[in-house]
């Protein structure tokens, strides 16, 4: 394991210490095999370094309910020309917040629903 993490630098391992972190919770007993550790990093070496780290910190971010396989449909994807702020890794700020709804709120005049409430009910005691 130690030959597979020799091309790497001492902040890229940290890094993927914190992707095995999070990968482990995607399992039941939360703890990954170093024989699936082995197989995804003998999988990363066909692949740059840069590109493997960047693929990392998307499945971290974005992804981290998804198993290590989708790492690997990552790291297919990375375009092998990167931008400016993608070179930097993704952050919180890259990626757009998610939202509950994509529509405006309901306005309305409290005093006026309470009164016309209060009006319906008089009519209905009015009436018996």
């Amino acid at each position: 394991m130690e030959k597979l993490l020799q091309r790497y630098t001492e902040s890229q391992r940290k890094r993927i210490d914190k992707y095995w972190e999070t990968i482990r919770f995607t399992r039941k007993t939360c703890t990954v095999s170093d024989g699936i550790k082995r197989n995804e990093m003998e999988y990363w070496s066909k692949f740059p370094v840069d590109k493997v780290i960047e693929a990392l910190n998307i499945h971290i971010v974005k992804y981290p309910c998804h198993r290590e396989s989708y790492t690997r449909g990552i790291m297919r994807n990375i375009g092998t020309s990167t931008s400016g702020s993608q070179q930097q890794g993704p952050t919180f700020d890259n990626f757009q917040k998610p939202t509950f709804s994509n529509f405006s709120e309901r306005t309305y005049d409290a005093d006026e629903l309470k009164a016309k409430l209060l009006k319906k009910t008089r009519e209905k005691v009015n009436d018996e």
